[in-house]
C-alpha cells in the first residue's frame, strides 16, 4: 500500500471540508468585496432558478462542467485543493481514472484523464453510487483502499454541488449511498447482498453511458 493512500477515513472527510477563498478572485478586492460579489451572485441565480432553491435537481446537460471555466471544473477544483508532489499528483489522477473506468464499466487501462475532466459527474445517481459502493467492498478487503475510493467519489460530488450542478438535496442522496463509517458499512453491505446477487443493474438508462456527446469525445 502506497503510504500516501494509507490514510485514514477520518483525514479523507477532510477533503469535504469548507476551503478558502477560490482562486479566480479579482486580484485587489478585499475579502469582504468578495463576499459580497458572491451573495449577489447567489441571489441573482436564485431568482433566475427558483426550484433550486428547494428540492432535488441536477444540470440535465451532460456537458455542463465543460461548459464552466477550467478552473471551476470540480476535477481542478480537488486537484488544485490537494496537496501534491509529482508522484502524488500521478497517483490521484490513476485513482479518479479508476472511479471513473468503475462507474462506467469501461477497462481501466482505457480511461484518460481527460475523459475524467470532462465526464459529467454531477450525474452519478444514487443507484450508481451504491453499485460503485458495493463494487468496491468486493475488490478490496483493506478498509483504508475502500475509503480512500469512496472518499474521492465524495469529494467529486460535494464540488459539483458548490459548482451549482446540482442542489444540496441531490448531493445528500448520493452521499448517503457512499458512507466512510464502518459500521455503516457492514450493515449497507449486509443489506444489499441479497439484492446484488439477483445480478446487475441494467445500464442502459444511465446518463452517463446515454450522454452521446461525451461518448463521442471518449472514442477520440
Amino acid at each position: 500500500m502506497d503510504p500516501m493512500h494509507d490514510q485514514t477515513a477520518a483525514s479523507f472527510e477532510a477533503l469535504g471540508a469548507p476551503q478558502s477563498a477560490p482562486s479566480d478572485a479579482v486580484e485587489g478586492r478585499s475579502s469582504f468585496d468578495r463576499f459580497l460579489a458572491r451573495a449577489a451572485e447567489r441571489r441573482a441565480e436564485q431568482a433566475a432558478h427558483p426550484e433550486r432553491v428547494t428540492g432535488p435537481w441536477v444540470d440535465p446537460d451532460p456537458e455542463a462542467i465543460t461548459a464552466l471555466p477550467e478552473r471551476r471544473r470540480p476535477i481542478t477544483v480537488l486537484m488544485r485543493e490537494l496537496a501534491q508532489t509529482p508522484a502524488g499528483l500521478a497517483k490521484r489522477k490513476t485513482t479518479l481514472r479508476h472511479i471513473l473506468a468503475e462507474l462506467t464499466d469501461q477497462p481501466r487501462k482505457e480511461v484518460t484523464w481527460e475523459q475524467v475532466q470532462e465526464y459529467p459527474w454531477h450525474h452519478v445517481s444514487a443507484d450508481m453510487a451504491e453499485e460503485f459502493y458495493f463494487a468496491i467492498h468486493q475488490q478490496y478487503s483493506n478498509g483504508h483502499t475502500r475509503n480512500m475510493y469512496i472518499a474521492y467519489l465524495r469529494s467529486v460530488i460535494r464540488r459539483c454541488q458548490r459548482a451549482k450542478l446540482m442542489s444540496l438535496e441531490s448531493t445528500a442522496e448520493v452521499l448517503e449511498q457512499l458512507p466512510m463509517s464502518s459500521v455503516k458499512a457492514r450493515a449497507m453491505h449486509s443489506r444489499r447482498r441479497g439484492r446484488r446477487s439477483r445480478g446487475r443493474r441494467d445500464r442502459a438508462h444511465r446518463p452517463d453511458i446515454g450522454a452521446a456527446s461525451w461518448g463521442a469525445r471518449s472514442a477520440r
